[in-house]
């Protein structure tokens, strides 16, 4: 989920369908087309409700290795977590109907106030 700033993306022509994403999309392994939708999609505020759901995946895994892992083994962050809870939430009221986001964004909830809260 993380962007790499070097990587390509290409302008004008992005994949918003999502047709070059793999099943399980990295940054780093998606396509120039498929950044550039991505970005598009991030930068207008992750609310699209018709945006391709690899794209909304790929940003989830990053929120899921924020509250799983970085706030676990930073303690400092910790403040942090009911934002990132939030906008899990924020995510499934949009993209719930997806059954594959629903239940890994509810599950992901769920274990992140068991373990920050």
């Amino acid at each position: 989920a993380l962007i790499i700033p070097a990587l390509k993306v290409a302008r004008g022509h992005g994949d918003y369908a999502g047709e070059g994403m793999d099943y399980w999309p990295s940054y780093g392994q998606i396509s120039a087309k498929s950044r550039a939708a991505y970005l598009d999609w991030l930068a207008g505020g992750r609310s699209d409700a018709n945006a391709y759901i690899g794209y909304v995946f790929l940003f989830f895994y990053g929120l899921e290795r924020r509250l799983l892992f970085d706030l676990q083994h930073l303690p400092e962050r910790r403040g942090e977590a009911p934002a990132l809870i939030a906008e899990v939430e924020r995510l499934r009221s949009i993209y719930g109907g997806n059954r594959s986001f629903d239940r890994y964004s509810t599950s992901l909830g769920q274990v992140a106030r068991a373990s920050l809260g």
